[in-house]
């Protein structure tokens, strides 16, 4: 089985300090993605737990590799994400200060994965209050 996976991503960011206690930052990232497996041969080496029959499944407990061998219709993967970020960070004295970041990130999946549709989007906002010694 081989696996090829690509990742391009670019990204853009700039910070500014009007005071030296006082500091912004902006960002944002574009990620293109795509990866699939092909090549999958599994030998047939059938092996049973027992004679076991599940009523809901009929599965007889009996599990051969081989049934993997179409998982490769199931492995493309392309998606695209875009990320921003926005912070600040406030020197409150030589001894404390605080930063607030936002983080917005939104996947968009182009093709239909094994568990679907993956699309969606995330929204982060982190505080920290920081301490010197």
């Amino acid at each position: 089985m081989n696996y090829d996976s690509e990742v391009h991503t670019f990204m853009v960011a700039a910070n500014y300090a009007p005071l030296p206690s006082l500091s912004f930052n902006v960002g944002t990232s574009y990620s293109m993605a795509e990866s699939k497996m092909h090549d999958v041969s599994f030998s047939s080496e059938p092996h049973t737990d027992g004679d076991r029959l599940d009523a809901a499944s009929g599965w007889v407990g009996t599990y051969d590799p081989v049934n993997n061998n179409h998982m490769e219709s199931y492995s493309e993967l392309n998606y695209t994400v875009w990320d921003i970020n926005v912070g600040a960070s406030y020197a409150i004295n030589d001894y404390v200060g605080v930063t607030v970041n936002y983080l917005f990130s939104e996947v968009q999946d182009d093709d239909q994965y094994v568990y679907g549709d993956e699309s969606g989007q995330y929204q982060s906002l982190m505080t920290y209050l920081t301490f010197r010694f």
